[in-house]
């Protein structure tokens, strides 16, 4: 278990990751994101998408992504 702070802390790093994914994500539909790169993020992510942190991670941030705003 996390402390307080420690929390915090891995919620503004893995946002600050998640921000790059979205420019990743972005720059690939608009097919100028390097397909090894492209291929590197894909498993990068496959790696830590069962991870407890990410999920706590979403369920935090859902309503800002679910299109409701």
């Amino acid at each position: 278990m996390l402390f307080r702070e420690e929390t915090a802390q891995y919620a503004y790093l893995l946002h600050g990751l998640m921000l790059q994914y979205q420019t990743a994500y972005y720059l690939a539909q608009e097919r100028t994101l390097d397909t090894e790169l492209q291929e590197s993020i894909t498993n990068t992510l496959s790696g830590v998408r069962e991870l407890v942190g990410l999920h706590m991670y979403l369920g935090a941030t859902a309503r800002f992504v679910s299109g409701e705003l």
